[in-house]
């Protein structure tokens, strides 16, 4: 043995033996390990631990980088990490290899203004069952409330992403950073409504808010609304839930409290924010609920609209007509915090539309196309003129819109109002953001389907008329009618004995406290009973004066 003495210090600088040292492998490694983290030095520090842990595990890696003061320092920053639970669920299309999240760490750096050097960076990290990657770095941007101009400061802010996989899944918490579209599109696939609805609308979930939205997009109905209350179940009827859809809800299940969109595959738990072992624990948690193939949604939850797969489509069923969903394209462009806006490219620079010319543009988009098959394509046919505007496409998983040649949208692009949309690769022509965002509703030639929002629907309670046939019921009084008010004379103060309005008087709403003759041009009913339990709305005989509508 050969040593160089140092001051206050002996140094190994060689070892050298006639006899053969065997290379441990990594099983006896990982024993070694575990039995020096057994010591009492090592379990009194938890710093230690994690330290020791690192450098094994990178010394087993095959071509690993070199250990350096910095890339310890990078490896244990996540340690800082704290974030809430509340994560983007998606499945995936295939194996998602180191190459792959490497690319999407870079290309994401690349798209980001200024980025520093990352504050953490994680490759396939194990734990449990589960892997993770995680990257965070610093970058530039331009305030969204400040019109500068070009060399002024910029804010500086700090972005994460964290991947969780498991099993057939993929958990994305960020805040700042986003995936960007191509990685999306080519590893990711939505983790589907009904599994969102199997893993926290199960059967023991007690509702207290839902969101809903319309299957229809007349200018003349109710969009959407949103309910709540301790236990929606108990005091919310059923013949609210006839062609809406629950976009969103959030429950009560085990003293928990969870919320969940289903079409972005977003699920958040109300919790205190957690570090980075304790969010993968949680979306493993999540993961294994989703992956539940034997989990009963609720009563509740299954008296909306329920989301279908495309293959489902009957045969002999196809697309009809295509609306814009112009109401939550406004939305997103004037009233949310973070909002876009719409440019017109020319000449090599973009140039931002006011409010005015953002008007245009979307009244040009709120129509109805109609959708036409010719030679196996289905052609999107704008009403006012009959030409051809574009084309839709019918894939396994989702809808397309393929084409979309309107010309008050030529060379219009949307952009975040402070210029970062990470995950559309910064300004995008609108429609593609109007294709990949789903912001469009399809109807079928079977009215109880409707495609919206990147998801194929169909309302049961249209389909076999069960729900709205419970809300008539016959009676056998009015089978005596021979008019509906029978004739009028000066002074009259009581319809005549056999008109249908003099039946439902003495016999069908005897019992009501009020009852309100409505018989004018915009009625809602002809006669309102109100008692003190019920309001009643009774409507002309739908068929010959055999059958009283009574809502």
């Amino acid at each position: 043995m050969d040593c160089v003495t140092c001051w206050r210090g002996l140094y190994l600088n060689s070892l050298n033996s006639l006899l053969q040292i065997r290379k441990p492998s990594v099983r006896e490694v990982r024993c070694e390990l575990q039995s020096i983290l057994g010591s009492r030095e090592f379990r009194q520090s938890r710093g230690l631990t994690k330290l020791l842990r690192y450098i094994c595990s990178k010394a087993l890696v095959d071509d690993a980088e070199p250990i350096t003061e910095y890339t310890i320092a990078v490896e244990r920053m996540i340690d800082w990490l704290r974030a809430p639970k509340a994560a983007y669920f998606y499945k995936k299309r295939k194996r998602l290899s180191k190459a792959s999240i490497t690319d999407l760490f870079r290309n994401v750096r690349q798209n980001s203004d200024t980025p520093s050097n990352n504050v953490f960076y994680h490759l396939k990290e194990e734990l449990g069952h589960a892997l993770w990657s995680a990257m965070a770095f610093f970058f530039e941007r331009d305030p969204s409330f400040l019109d500068q101009p070009e060399g002024e400061s910029r804010e500086r802010v700090c972005g994460y992403l964290l991947l969780v996989e498991h099993r057939n899944y993929v958990a994305v918490f960020k805040a700042g950073l986003d995936l960007d579209s191509a990685f999306r599109a080519d590893y990711l696939k939505p983790a589907g409504d009904d599994r969102v609805e199997a893993a926290i609308a199960s059967a023991d979930a007690v509702f207290e808010q839902i969101r809903l939205k319309n299957m229809a997009t007349s200018r003349h109905a109710l969009r959407s609304k949103t309910l709540e209350a301790d236990n929606l179940e108990a005091v919310f009827g059923a013949s609210g839930t006839s062609r809406y859809v629950a976009k969103g809800y959030r429950v009560r299940r085990e003293g928990e409290h969870y919320t969940a969109t289903p079409n972005t595959g977003r699920i958040s738990q109300r919790a205190d924010r957690a570090a980075i072992e304790e969010l993968v624990q949680w979306a493993v948690r999540v993961i294994d609920m989703l992956d539940e193939q034997n989990a009963t949604p609720s009563t509740f939850i299954r008296t909306f609209a329920r989301p279908i797969s495309l293959d489902s489509i009957p045969a002999g069923v196809s697309p009809t007509f295509l609306a814009i969903d112009v109401p939550s394209l406004t939305e997103q462009l004037f009233d949310l915090p973070e909002s876009m806006c719409l440019t017109r490219r020319g000449e090599g620079q973009d140039v931002p539309l006011n409010k005015a010319e953002t008007e245009a543009v979307l009244a040009a988009l709120d129509e109805t196309f109609g959708v036409r098959s010719v030679r196996r394509e289905l052609r999107l046919i704008r009403a006012e003129t009959g030409l051809r505007v574009g084309e839709i496409s019918i894939g396994k998983t989702r809808i397309s819109l393929r084409q979309f040649e309107v010309p008050e949208i030529e060379n219009v692009y949307i952009q975040r109002a402070d210029g970062n949309l990470p995950e559309l690769d910064s300004s995008v022509p609108i429609k593609r953001y109007i294709d990949q965002k789903g912001l469009y509703t399809i109807f079928f030639s079977d009215f109880t389907i409707a495609y919206l929002d990147g998801a194929l629907y169909r309302d049961e309670s249209i389909a076999d008329g069960r729900r709205f046939l419970s809300f008539i019921r016959g009676d056998a009084s009015v089978n005596a009618a021979r008019s509906e008010k029978g004739a009028f004379r000066a002074n009259q103060t009581e319809f005549d004995t056999a008109s249908l309005f003099r039946i439902v008087i003495d016999e069908i709403a005897v019992d009501d406290e009020d009852l309100v003759c409505d018989d004018l041009g915009d009625e809602w009913a002809d006669l309102i009973g109100v008692n003190t339990a019920t309001l009643l709305l009774d409507r002309k005989p739908l068929v010959s004066g055999k059958v009283l509508c009574r809502t």
